[in-house]
């Protein structure tokens, strides 16, 4: 054979080989795969034959010895411990029940959070305790959020808004729906109760007893309802659309802490009976009462009734909150308001109370779906909304004898800033501006002071509320009769520690009305006067009266000429009923102010109903017209003079210098006893007799 043939046999022989080899590789290869497959069904039949004895141990079984074999499954099976899975939800749509195919229902899964955790645990112990804290600790969140959502001390406790625009109002019906649908703790407790108990559960979870049924049971549905509650008056509070998303947003977080802890502990990431437990609930099978006769009966039907309930239980409590706010049950019934004087003097007469108009159905007794608040006293004025402007305006009459009803409230004297609010009191925290004639130009107010008082009731005990209006009693004074007749000061002297600016330093002031036994009031606080009797000449005397009144910022202290043969209180009372009808700082044409006192707040502490200790200035004239004059405070004549209280209280009007009140009790008035070098009403000065050094 020659050496070519040789070289080519021996080439052949080798690919043969080779090709030998090969097959024999992926022939190994494969039975090493096919091995490794049976390996691993092998070893998922034992793992799912192990599992099925796991749920036929009871739930109290130690977790020394199932411990280790639980983690292994936890972690090995992604349906369970994961707390993004879908099986993880307490939902009863995902959770099925369990029965044969055309046989009665017998099992369930229970829902998968804290509550369930402690009603199948061992009593007293670490589990326990760790379910009571985390229960706890969501209903404390819940109970400050509820305590922080309301306005206590109010009439609008839960603070519902006057009313809102119907985008929102959509918007309110369905997030009470998306609310009563994703609220589950409160859903899944009614579902609960009304499966009811099984004693067969005491074949798997020992510790499932009667008592923690109910215990856990009410437990979750006083959860559920209190997150149901603070989610419902969360959303009626919203008057914008993005605010009732996002409180919505939030409040989910709040009742789904129980479920986070719950998960947290089914990951092993506090103890291993914890995770044990986790585990075992999430695959347990518990027995239910043969509630439902056959599987014929969906069982979605039943949950569904129970959130058609729910529904429509919310939804009704909802449309009575939608009629109220109509009607007006949480807006303002009536607004103080004040206004400063120092830049536009005359708008400081029209301060006071307005009473809201009209009820449903009246004539335009709302403008912009907003009410229309009238001057209560004199109505001559209104607060109303001007959609032109897109603001709250204040608008008194144009001629004498006009009608309200005929009042334009974007011809307006005052203007809030622009907003779209429907509750008015929330412009008492914003700028009011009003048309300046001497700059030509809209000027912000140097004050402004709007709020909505609450409804009256007792009067503070000397008075009668009648459509939140409070008439008090002879001698008692205020919106409120707060200003009563035992403590306030009824006689009022000049200080001795000041120059007498105001003259006649030994005739006192009185209360108008106690010349007669009627109640002569002006802006809801007294009018105090005095009678001076001068001898002019041989022939003729004269009589002044001096009368000191409040016109709505600031105290006013006018001095008129009286005929004689006259009634001094007659003619007082005919110059205030003119006072009333001018709107200006002038009483008539005739007589004007001489003296006015500082600003005066309503409620502050300046405000005591009497004019004491506040300092006084001159008055200037700034305008002259045909019935009238105008007259503005002159900060820079300031006037030495103060007048006091000639009786004392401990309380309200103590005496000064260590002086002691001589009074029979807190509520009445005394006498003064001063020490030997000061004199005064209430010791307010030295005695001049005395030397310094004495």
């Amino acid at each position: 054979m020659s050496s070519r043939k040789k070289k080519q046999k021996a080439s052949l022989l080798a690919h043969s080989q080779l090709l030998s080899a090969e097959e024999e590789t992926k022939k190994r290869k494969s039975d090493d795969f096919l091995g490794k497959v049976e390996d691993n069904l092998n070893e998922g039949e034992e793992n799912l034959n192990e599992r099925e004895e796991f749920n036929k141990s009871p739930a109290s079984s130690e977790s020394s010895k199932n411990g280790l074999f639980l983690r292994h499954n936890l972690y090995s099976n992604r349906d369970i411990g994961n707390c993004d899975d879908e099986t993880s939800s307490d939902d009863f749509s995902k959770r099925h029940l369990i029965g044969v195919e055309g046989e009665s229902l017998t099992e369930k899964y229970l829902s998968a959070d804290i509550f369930t955790m402690l009603y199948l645990c061992k009593n007293n112990t670490h589990v326990t305790i760790f379910c009571i804290i985390i229960a706890l600790f969501q209903f404390t969140i819940i109970i400050l959020l509820i305590i922080s959502a309301t306005n206590r001390g109010t009439d609008n406790v839960f603070g519902i808004p006057p009313q809102i625009t119907e985008v929102v109002r959509f918007c309110q019906f369905f997030a009470i729906l998306l609310m009563v649908a994703s609220q589950d703790d409160f859903v899944n407790a009614i579902a609960y109760f009304s499966d009811g108990y099984s004693p067969l559960i005491l074949e798997k979870a020992p510790h499932a007893s009667l008592f923690k049924y109910y215990l856990c049971g009410l437990l979750k549905l006083v959860e559920g309802g209190l997150s149901l509650f603070i989610t419902f008056v969360l959303i009626v509070q919203g008057d914008q659309v993005l605010g009732i998303f996002l409180n919505f947003a939030a409040l989910s977080f709040v009742y789904s802490i129980d479920d986070v802890f719950f998960c947290l502990a089914g990951n092993f990431f506090f103890t291993d009976e914890l995770g044990v437990l986790v585990g075992q609930i999430r695959t347990l099978k518990v027995p239910i009462p043969t509630r439902y006769p056959s599987s014929e009966n969906n069982i979605s039907s039943y949950r569904l009734v129970h959130i058609v309930y729910i529904c429509t239980f919310v939804i009704v409590g909802w449309l009575i909150l939608v009629v109220k706010q109509y009607e007006g049950a949480f807006s303002c019934e009536s607004i103080t308001v004040q206004f400063g004087d120092e830049s536009f003097f005359t708008f400081g007469s029209f301060s006071g109370a307005y009473d809201r108009i009209g009820l449903m159905g009246e004539q335009k007794d709302r403008v912009g779906n907003r009410f229309i608040y009238l001057r209560r006293t004199y109505k001559d004025a209104i607060f109303a909304y001007c959609k032109n402007e897109m603001a709250w305006t204040f608008t008194s009459v144009s001629e004498e004898g006009e009608n309200y009803l005929n009042i334009d409230p974007c011809d307006y004297d005052a203007k809030s800033a622009e907003t779209k609010t429907y509750n008015i009191e929330e412009t008492g925290n914003t700028k009011w501006f009003t048309w300046n004639a001497v700059s030509l130009q809209i000027s912000e107010f140097d004050f402004f002071s709007l709020r909505c008082p609450d409804q009256c009731t007792d009067c503070n005990g000397v008075g009668n509320c009648n459509d939140n209006v409070c008439t008090c009693t002879p001698g008692n004074y205020g919106l409120n009769c707060e200003f009563k007749g035992d403590i306030l000061c009824k006689e009022l002297s000049q200080s001795k520690r000041k120059e007498a600016s105001f003259g006649h330093v030994s005739t006192p002031f009185q209360i108008a009305s106690e010349f007669n036994n009627s109640s002569i009031s002006f802006h809801e606080r007294p009018v105090y006067y005095r009678n001076i009797f001068e001898k002019k000449n041989l022939f003729k005397n004269r009589t002044q009266s001096d009368i000191i009144l409040f016109i709505g910022r600031r105290w006013a202290f006018y001095r008129i000429e009286i005929t004689e043969g006259s009634d001094p209180l007659a003619k007082v009372i005919e110059i205030l009923e003119g006072y009333s009808s001018t709107h200006t700082s002038s009483i008539g044409h005739e007589y004007g102010p001489k003296y006015f006192s500082g600003e005066v707040t309503f409620g502050a502490r300046s405000d005591k109903g009497s004019p004491i200790e506040i300092p006084w200035y001159g008055a200037v004239l700034i305008g002259n017209g045909p019935n009238s004059t105008v007259y503005q405070i002159d900060k820079r004549s300031p006037v030495d003079a103060e007048l006091l209280c000639v009786k004392c209280n401990s309380l309200t009007n103590p005496c000064h210098n260590k002086g002691i009140c001589d009074q029979k009790d807190l509520d009445t008035f005394g006498v003064c006893e001063c020490e030997s070098k000061y004199i005064g009403n209430l010791c307010e000065a030295d005695d001049p007799s005395i030397p310094d050094w004495w």
